[in-house]
């Protein structure tokens, strides 16, 4: 029998990606069952994981750090997401340098809100003392409450509770939190010692799976909307526009747990906010090991540090999508385009001209290709019945993407993908096996050159998220 997880959360959008897991996933885990179980004040979560009536919780990072700080034997394990906080305003104050001497509210001490708050006075020349904060609920959803009885001036939270303040006409946003820290850490995933020891593998296979809900919910948004629903109780349409307005306020994608950024965050907790005297030894209690082994299933270089840039923030939803964005990520035209395995017992694809086999070199038939004419072409290859071949304006989703860039375009593709720095590690071309070395690859990325281009072919869901890493190149 399969041991048993039982994970803690709250009610707010941070969390959303344990619901995504659950509704994903959960028939499938190998290693354990889970149970989930609602929280809507943060003590009561805290004493359910120093008790052990949870495996594991999404909390705020810095109440991991002081529960760890009280002798939890725990581990920091993923993040739960990244920005997404809000401060609202009740209506009448437009800045924050108008905020002096008023009440604002934190959800509690050991938050990253807290910081946050920090932050925004700071940059507007104020300090935590040019204000009266107020903190601790029973439920998340009072600070709307109090924003409109007037009893606070102002509020720091995860969503959706601001974006309700702002459809019930009640308060108005003075930051969004990437407007304050850009890429900044919020909620993480704490898992005691006892189940890391005693069933290490069913953590990193649960890891895994929030990793993959993390991409689900930043590529479709709607249905993560419906899910949330069901999972955390706000009304879909609200849950929609916290995540997708101004350029994705929430992001789910990066939920590798890097030391450097919380020693940062750290440091303002201990120097400025005064939660501690000192900090703890990071090394000792982010462990990173399961976040980086589920996120080299999508070839991105677990050891860099990708800080949002402010441009595009979300993984493209589909083919056509992902090939415009990587198109206006170069200068030149880029020829590219989809390939789909066809399965025995399926059909065809309709409008595509049927091939036995590739009469002409390999190289004018991709050019043809990639001009926009679509094929499908009978193969020998084990498992599959036909190739199809179209371009991304045919609408169609394809397994694999191909693209031809020069040799130094395709560096910089290579450098974002870590996969290697020296073009030498690119097969040389070959009229007799291009076709298995493009068309035929089960892994991530294969490709080849000749003395002026490289030929790419890459799964689907890493070149949606080469289109996010190129940026930063």
């Amino acid at each position: 029998m399969k041991p048993s997880l039982t994970i803690g959360h709250f009610p707010i959008i941070d969390h959303l990606i344990l619901g995504v897991a659950v509704h994903n996933d959960s028939s499938q885990y190998k290693h354990f069952t889970l149970r989930t179980k609602l929280f809507t004040d943060w003590p009561a979560i805290s004493e359910a994981l120093e008790t052990g009536a949870i495996d594991g919780a999404f909390v705020l990072f810095p109440l991991a750090f002081e529960l760890f700080r009280r002798g939890l034997k725990s581990h920091l394990v993923l993040l739960g997401h990244r920005e997404g906080q809000i401060l609202i305003a009740k209506k009448g104050i437009t800045k924050v340098e108008e905020l002096k001497g008023k009440t604002v509210f934190v959800p509690d001490k050991y938050s990253t809100h807290h910081i946050l708050l920090c932050l925004a006075l700071r940059q507007a020349g104020l300090t935590l003392d040019d204000v009266k904060i107020q903190m601790g609920f029973s439920h998340p959803r009072e600070m709307v409450s109090m924003l409109e009885e007037g009893k606070i001036d102002a509020f720091v939270s995860a969503e959706p509770m601001g974006s309700e303040a702002v459809e019930k006409g009640v308060g108005n946003v003075l930051k969004l939190s990437h407007d304050i820290s850009a890429h900044h850490v919020d909620c993480v995933f704490v898992v005691r010692d006892d189940l890391i020891n005693k069933n290490s593998s069913s953590v990193e296979e649960f890891v895994s799976s929030l990793v993959k809900a993390g991409l689900f919910i930043n590529a479709y948004p709607r249905q993560a909307a419906e899910i949330g629903e069901l999972f955390l109780g706000w009304p879909q349409k609200l849950l929609l526009r916290a995540l997708t307005h101004d350029r994705a306020h929430i992001l789910f994608w990066d939920l590798l747990p890097r030391i450097e950024e919380f020693a940062e965050l750290q440091d303002i907790a201990v120097e400025e906010t005064h939660l501690w005297d000192t900090g703890i030894d990071l090394e000792t209690f982010i462990e990173p090991k399961f976040a980086q082994a589920a996120y080299r299933e999508w070839v991105i270089d677990t050891r860099r540090e990708v800080k949002d840039r402010g441009r595009e923030r979300n993984l493209p939803g589909n083919f056509r999508e992902a090939a415009d964005r990587f198109q206006q990520l170069f200068s030149t035209s880029i020829p590219i385009a989809g390939l789909r395995f066809i399965a025995s017992g399926e059909a065809y694809p309709k409008g595509t001209e049927r091939l036995k086999e590739i009469s002409e070199l390999r190289r004018e038939f991709l050019e043809d290709v990639f001009a926009g004419h679509a094929y499908s072409i009978t193969t020998p290859y084990a498992k599959k019945k036909a190739l199809s071949f179209f371009v991304p304006e045919n609408g169609s989703e394809p397994d694999r993407v191909l693209f031809k860039l020069t040799h130094e375009e395709a560096l910089k593709v290579l450098q974002a993908l870590e996969w290697g720095e020296r073009l030498a590690e690119v097969k040389k071309y070959s009229e007799a096996t291009a076709d298995r070395d493009l068309f035929s690859s089960t892994g991530s990325i294969s490709a080849v050159q000749d003395e002026i281009h490289v030929y790419f072919s890459i799964d689907l869901t890493v070149f949606r998220f080469l289109v996010l890493l190129l940026h930063y190149f």
